[in-house]
């Protein structure tokens, strides 16, 4: 998974000045809900996303019991995240992506992807 660092992500402006955050930080804030047992949807602010550093560490969702799962998963494997900026990681492992827009073309990014296809 590569994905950005909150730094990073509070950084990337999906539509300046009217919002000043990630793609990501507005369906997380805005867009995520669920259906509830009377089959209506509810909207949930900060809903986890799996690409979101935030919600690993140090949030209200850290401990919540599919976060865990999520994090077991990734973490299970050595180099399974990827957070950028990163560099020198070995291969497979390196990303400079500072926005979400850089991922499909920023070469470290894709060095890492080609990387990973070759094993």
């Amino acid at each position: 998974m590569f994905a950005m660092r909150d730094a990073l992500e509070t950084q990337d402006r999906m539509v300046a000045p009217l919002y000043t955050r990630s793609l990501l930080y507005f369906v997380s804030g805005l867009l995520e809900g669920q259906v509830g047992k009377d089959g209506k949807w509810s909207g949930v602010l900060g809903m986890p996303l799996v690409g979101m550093e935030r919600f690993y560490e140090g949030s209200t969702y850290a401990q919540d019991a599919v976060v865990t799962k999520v994090k077991a998963f990734l973490g299970a494997v050595p180099g399974r995240m990827v957070w950028s900026s990163v560099s020198g990681a070995g291969n497979g492992l390196n990303s400079s992506a500072a926005k979400h827009g850089d991922f499909d073309n920023d070469p470290s990014t894709l060095e890492s992807v080609q990387s990973i296809i070759r094993q």
